[in-house]
C-alpha cells in the first residue's frame, strides 16, 4: 500500500499555488478495515521527504530495507539522499518529518 499525501493547495488571496508545511503526524501502523472492509493493518516501510517549494525543490527517503525479514536490522531506518545512504535513527525517518514546527 502506498500513500501520497497532497500538500499543495491554490491559495486564492495570492493566486498561486503553495506548500503545506503543516504538522501531520503519521504512526508507524494503519488499519485500513476503517475505511474498507477486510483491508487489515499496514506497517511503515518507507517515508518520502520534499524540501523546497512549488517551484522546485529535492526529494529524499527514509526506508526501513529489511522489513519483514528475520534480520536483527529488520527495523533499521536508512536514509536514501542522492549520493548520500546511511543509517540513521527512526525519529529522523517518522517525527522529524511531521512536518510544521518541532
Amino acid at each position: 500500500l502506498m500513500m501520497h499525501l497532497k500538500r499543495f493547495q491554490f491559495d486564492p488571496e495570492r493566486v498561486e499555488m503553495v506548500k503545506l508545511n503543516s504538522k501531520f503526524e503519521f504512526g508507524k501502523e494503519i488499519d485500513m478495515s476503517k475505511w474498507v472492509a477486510d483491508a487489515g493493518e499496514y506497517v511503515l516501510h518507507s517515508v518520502v521527504v520534499h524540501s523546497g517549494d512549488v517551484n522546485g525543490g529535492h526529494y529524499y527517503s527514509f526506508v526501513r530495507p529489511r522489513l519483514g525479514t528475520e534480520s536483527p536490522e529488520a527495523d533499521d531506518w536508512v536514509l536514501f539522499d542522492d549520493e548520500q545512504v546511511c543509517r540513521v535513527p527512526e525519529e529522523a525517518a517518522v517525527q522529524d518529518t511531521f512536518g510544521g514546527f518541532h
